[in-house]
């Protein structure tokens, strides 16, 4: 008897099933229900099961594509086998959810429809050529995004422009991504339109790795680009973000509401303009007061090439957070008001470097720089003009407020030998075509430039611009270290508008400031000299208090110094007082509305 026919006589008298319906399965464990193996097999898609080979060299995009399609359809995950996959481009009629160890190499891009309520990717890898990725139009709404422990070689990377309402992306992999027609992310979310950045929320990004993320074209290039509410960007690595115009090329680049980014270690990406990390305010927002902003913990490095000025951090979003971060050849930039800038560690160590280590621009009122390590070395530099930090105020935005406090600052430019008459400074108040009004209190500041021989303004403190700067300096310990310049200044108010300052309580040989016709407002226990001044100072005294003491030195050889004492002298007169070229006058009150001369040299009427 032949096999045919010994099986038809087994299956017509032994009634044997003909399919897997005809079979029953039963779980183990109690309340387990009685079904059929089909369904039991069913609750898999795999792409085996619409023809899919997996062997890198056939073309399974319909296989692929049918079988994405049939598990949206049911709601069900397609499992993806091991083996390489080739798959072309092709739009999906819904979701789409892949699991499983197989790779998919595309040769174009998969898009998902706008009627996809899921993404939702976890094990698979993806290779792809340039310009190739996972695209979402911004016509879309996703309610759920969940990417985890995938892989991405190659290509655009998973670019989802739409909304997404909840999205969790983790333990994925991107590297060697490149466009040279679009855009380039690893991850790119909610960018297409305001309404899909409105309806963004509740998206975290947490513990990836990307390596290499390029663009040719005038496109964006990010690692992460974000537009949304409740965002979390944390504990990713981050290496090699960069653009050939060196021009929007963020490694992290959120615009939102509520947002922390937080853990992150960012290397070689950039130089851009918004910096490696960048925080900005939301297009989709316009309530000020809803803007919420943490940047801390997270780790900025650029080695590539160190005379480049390299943003590492910058925000525009109001009471932003910056805080426990440490930048190493990158700088901070702060740009709105109530932002907190707080206990940071910037360390720029770079040949012939003559950028910043920090910038304060368009910052409005009250932005707080407090507790930094603020240190910039550049070597083989000679230039006219260098500020290691700013506080800019602009047409835009004046600054108020500035409190710069309790920061350990050193700029030092090792083998500078010449330059021009300008100002080698650690920080500029440069009231550009804006005021600058800022508290310097509690800091120290060492300004060194050891081998220097013709550049006399080397100093802790400068002003510039057009317009009025203001300086309340207190409880300061500055160091200098320039062999040529034969007296330490703290301050030039080199701008030309108006001046209002005062110190009180610093620490240094002298305070000598170099501006004709200044009106000082002299705090207490201070000194000030008119060594370098092209004209008459006017010194304003604080109101006397008993135990506070003033000198004033008057060592220019030409010009003498006017003291109004804001009070009444000794002598029971009020009028100002002249303190002749040469002369010193100590000052103490120890009565109190009164000023006492308690010594001095030279005439003083």
């Amino acid at each position: 008897m032949s096999i045919t026919a010994l099986t038809d006589y087994m299956q017509d008298t032994l009634d044997l099933p003909d399919n897997s319906d005809e079979v029953s399965f039963l779980q183990a464990g109690t309340g387990a229900v009685t079904r059929t193996v089909q369904s039991k097999l069913r609750d898999v898609v795999s792409v085996m099961d619409f023809g899919a080979v997996g062997d890198g060299v056939t073309n399974d995009t319909a296989a692929i594509q049918a079988a994405v399609n049939y598990a949206s359809s049911v709601n069900a995950f397609v499992f993806l086998p091991a083996g390489t996959y080739v798959c072309g481009a092709f739009t999906t009629s819904g979701s789409l959810r892949i699991f499983g160890t197989g790779v998919i190499s595309q040769t174009g891009t998969i898009t998902l429809a706008d009627t996809a309520s899921e993404l939702v990717l976890s094990g698979v890898g993806f290779t792809k050529g340039n310009n190739i990725g996972i695209l979402q139009a911004s016509t879309g709404t996703l309610q759920w995004a969940h990417v985890t422990n995938i892989t991405i070689d190659g290509g655009f990377g998973l670019h989802l422009r739409g909304a997404v309402k909840e999205g969790y992306f983790s333990g994925n992999r991107f590297e060697n991504l490149y466009a040279t027609s679009s855009s380039c992310a690893a991850i790119q979310i909610g960018t297409g339109s305001t309404a899909a950045s409105s309806n963004t929320k509740r998206i975290c990004i947490d513990g990836n790795v990307v390596s290499g993320v390029g663009n040719s074209t005038a496109d964006e290039t990010h690692a992460f680009i974000v537009n949304g509410c409740e965002i979390v960007i944390s504990n990713n690595i981050i290496d090699n973000v960069y653009h050939s115009a060196e021009n929007a090329c963020e490694a992290v680049y959120v615009k939102g509401v509520n947002v922390a980014i937080t853990g992150n270690i960012v290397k070689n990406s950039g130089p851009s303009e918004d910096g490696c990390i960048a925080a900005k305010i939301p297009t989709h927002e316009a309530d000020a007061g809803k803007y919420n902003c943490a940047i801390s913990g997270n780790a900025v490095s650029y080695d590539l090439n160190q005379t480049k000025s390299v943003r590492g951090i910058t925000s525009t979003i109001e009471r932003a957070n910056i805080s426990g971060n440490a930048l190493l050849n990158t700088y901070l930039r702060g740009m709105a008001a109530g932002q907190i800038i707080q206990a940071n560690k910037v360390h720029i160590t770079a040949d012939a470097y003559a950028g910043l280590v920090f910038y304060a621009e368009d910052a409005g009122a009250n932005i707080t720089v407090v507790d930094n390590d603020f240190t910039l070395i550049s070597k083989n530099l000679n230039s006219n003009t260098l500020y290691a930090a700013y506080a800019r105020g602009t047409a835009a935005s004046a600054i108020s407020g500035f409190n710069f406090s309790g920061n350990r600052c050193l700029v030092e430019y090792q083998n500078m030998t010449t330059g021009g008459s300008t100002a080698a400074t650690f920080l500029n108040l440069w009231a550009d075509a804006g005021n600058v009004e800022a508290t310097v209190a509690n800091n120290t500041i060492t300004v060194s430039a050891p081998a220097v021989t013709t550049f006399r303004n080397i100093l802790p403190l400068y002003g510039s611009g057009a317009n009025a700067v203001t300086l309340n300096a207190k409880n300061n310990t500055f160091y200098y270290n320039n062999a040529y310049a034969p007296a330490f200044r703290v301050f030039e108010p080199a701008n030309s508008g108006a001046k209002t300052l005062r110190f009180e309580g610093n620490s240094s040989p002298v305070n000598q400031l170099t501006t004709a016709n200044l009106d000082l407002i002299l705090g207490y226990d201070s000194i000030v000299s008119n060594i370098n001044a092209t004209g008459v100072y006017r010194v304003n005294l604080q109101p006397p208090v008993v135990g506070r003491n003033v000198q004033v030195i008057a060592a220019n050889r030409t010009h003498s110094i006017t003291v109004r004492p804001n009070g009444t002298w000794s002598d029971g007169t009020t009028t100002d007082k002249t303190l002749a070229s040469g002369g010193t006058v100590n000052l103490s009150c120890f009565e109190t509305g009164y000023w006492h001369v308690v010594s001095v040299a030279g005439s003083f009427t």
